[in-house]
């Protein structure tokens, strides 16, 4: 008798609603209009970016008129700062959506925006590995690799081999977002390398990493037990290591 009362009463209440949804920035900042909190964050990354593309500019055009300067591996370390450069520009597209109040847009409209960023980023990938290359080549062979006309040549294969990876990880950023283009983003560059891309993007990355500074480890051990490489040469390796380090270190 007690079940019975006890099933008619409880017949109507409705069983608890468990969610296992996790909270996402589009659930909270979706419709909130301008948020103060994303324009902070956004904004830090803008101002930083802003002062890399100034300094970026300027080691290119100093390395470009400086006739002192006129190497294969500066002319190498000039375009790598050129395309961090306009990379670095696309920060204003997510500071631009922030302020806008707007906060997101779909994934197939930021791939769009951010072409010209996938592209220079994956150039400056690639460069960072032909910069020590380059002065791997110059240790091993110091007269063969001191010409002009090599200098003309290894710049071309650098700057070929790095537009052809940059197009291929282009491409491969397309068809991911083909399969899900409506997905909400603030829209950065990460934002286009998602999932198998993701993954793909950051190994091809580290190995491209790691290869870098094996040039250096190389080079190292190559001034250590050559007894003719003059102070000025060991310096000048130290001051390229240290610059290369602070790119691969995002400055």
């Amino acid at each position: 008798m007690n079940e019975n009362i006890t099933s008619i009463l409880t017949a109507n209440i409705p069983a608890p609603i468990v969610s296992n949804k996790i909270t996402t920035l589009y659930d909270i900042f979706a419709n909130s209009g301008l948020s103060f909190i994303l324009i902070i964050f956004v904004g830090i990354r803008w101002l930083i970016s802003v002062v890399g593309i100034i300094l970026n500019l300027l080691l290119f055009w100093i390395t470009i008129r400086t006739k002192s300067l006129n190497s294969c591996c500066n002319y190498l370390i000039a375009i790598d700062a050129l395309f961090t450069a306009i990379y670095q520009t696309s920060n204003s597209i997510s500071m631009f959506v922030v302020l806008t109040g707007i906060n997101f847009i779909n994934l197939d409209i930021c791939f769009y925006l951010m072409i010209y960023s996938i592209l220079s980023t994956m150039m400056t990938t690639c460069l960072t590995f032909f910069i020590g290359f380059d002065r791997l080549l110059s240790v091993l062979f110091p007269f063969i690799f001191g010409s002009n006309e090599y200098s003309r040549r290894i710049i071309i294969m650098s700057t070929s081999i790095s537009a052809i990876y940059a197009f291929f990880m282009i491409w491969e950023s397309y068809q991911l977002n083909i399969t899900i283009p409506k997905t909400p983003v603030i829209c950065s560059i990460s934002d286009c390398f998602q999932q198998d891309v993701g993954q793909m993007s950051f190994r091809n990355s580290f190995i491209i990493i790691a290869f870098s500074t094996l040039n250096y480890i190389l080079i190292c051990i190559l001034i250590k037990y050559r007894s003719s490489t003059t102070l000025f040469n060991k310096s000048k390796f130290l001051n390229l290591f240290s610059f290369i380090n602070l790119r691969n270190k995002g400055c």
